[in-house]
């Protein structure tokens, strides 16, 4: 399980996920592994389950309308567990 907090975005409106120890994410793994959207080499916007959600490539992740925190919990884990190879992130999962 990995370690982040939600909190609510104070500058872009909606919730947001941030690890508690900062690390930088496996943007491309990422790309591979969720609808990808609009990709840049830092900043993300996946689809999953429906939901729109920006990963920046420092970790954070911003949930612009899903307000359940525990829907939020519940994809912010499977997006860190894509984009932090220790926690097995390959690129290779099943696409949302």
């Amino acid at each position: 399980m990995t370690d982040f907090t939600i909190q609510p975005c104070a500058d872009k409106g909606g919730l947001s996920a941030k690890l508690t120890t900062p690390r930088q994410l496996d943007i491309k793994a990422i790309s591979k592994t969720f609808k990808t959207i609009i990709e840049t080499p830092h900043v993300l916007v996946v689809e999953v389950d429906g939901h729109e959600i920006i990963v920046h490539g420092y970790g954070e992740l911003i949930f612009k309308t899903l307000t359940d925190e525990d829907e939020i919990r519940a994809i912010a884990e499977r997006i860190y567990r894509a984009g932090i190879p220790t926690l097995g992130g390959t690129g290779e999962a099943v696409r949302s």
